[in-house]
């Protein structure tokens, strides 16, 4: 990659700028105000392009030209940095624009759980480690470590955090109970009453949880007793059989002697 210097400042038309395929942010929300706002004033801040072979595709900024086609614009000022362009499949590069789109949405647009989960995921497929994926967003490493695991939720309990507007704190832990969907049910619907509910009913599955991993721990101990108790019966009949064979081997010689 090279340096960050390869930049330069343009007016493009909005309607030419090409969605990236990554894009972190799976809804652009509610545009009204933005739409307002960028009508009134215009783009202040400039938008964030990479060159393609024809033409040039959003980095940071889909609301901002969302809104700016919304509002009538045919022209908004672009940062087009030449250091990200990439073909689809250099991974490094790609991976830089997931953390560009990252940071701004984190910092600034907000995203949901899943979209910060999803975003971060897609970094780390693209080959970047924990280290570097928290240095390029600002997360820290505690952080992308509960985002990848809440990465992996199924379709269909990601849909369910997404409604409930959970936090990535509370979507981790949610991560947690997926393999039980009565539990995960009860998280769910204990979240729409509040952050309140949502803790009471965590702490209920945590309580759960260990009381059961205690009473199959105990049960696990009480087999492994019996096995011991088994295996030491075992060896107490091999060596009375060794001790019998030598004892008549001891008779025989006498006889023979």
């Amino acid at each position: 990659m090279t340096g960050p210097a390869e930049l330069r400042v343009e007016l493009l038309d909005p309607h030419d700028l090409a969605p990236h395929p990554r894009n972190v942010r799976v809804d652009l929300g509610d545009m009204s105000g933005l739409t307002r706002s960028i009508r009134e004033q215009g783009v202040i801040e400039p938008l964030t392009v990479v060159p393609l072979n024809t033409g040039y595709q959003l980095v940071a900024g889909h609301r901002r030209a969302a809104a700016a086609i919304a509002a009538g614009l045919d022209r908004v000022p672009c940062v087009i940095r030449l250091d990200l362009a990439a073909d689809a499949d250099d991974s490094p590069i790609v991976a830089e624009h997931v953390g560009a789109m990252l940071s701004e949405n984190l910092h600034r647009e907000g995203l949901t759980a899943v979209e910060e989960a999803r975003g971060v995921q897609a970094m780390i497929d693209l080959g970047v480690d924990v280290a570097r994926v928290a240095k390029r967003t600002g997360l820290d490493q505690e952080r992308v470590a509960k985002a990848a695991g809440v990465a992996r939720l199924a379709d269909r309990a990601a849909a369910a955090v997404t409604v409930a507007g959970l936090t990535l704190d509370q979507a981790a832990v949610v991560a947690r109970y997926e393999d039980d969907e009565e539990v995960l049910d009860e998280l769910l619907e204990a979240a729409e009453d509040g952050p309140g509910e949502f803790e009471h009913a965590v702490a209920r599955a945590e309580q759960a949880r260990a009381d059961a991993e205690r009473v199959a721990a105990i049960r696990a101990g009480v087999f492994l007793d019996k096995s011991a108790r088994a295996k030491v019966a075992g060896v107490i009949v091999a060596i009375h059989a060794v001790m019998y064979l030598v004892h008549r081997f001891a008779q025989a010689r006498a006889i023979i002697g």
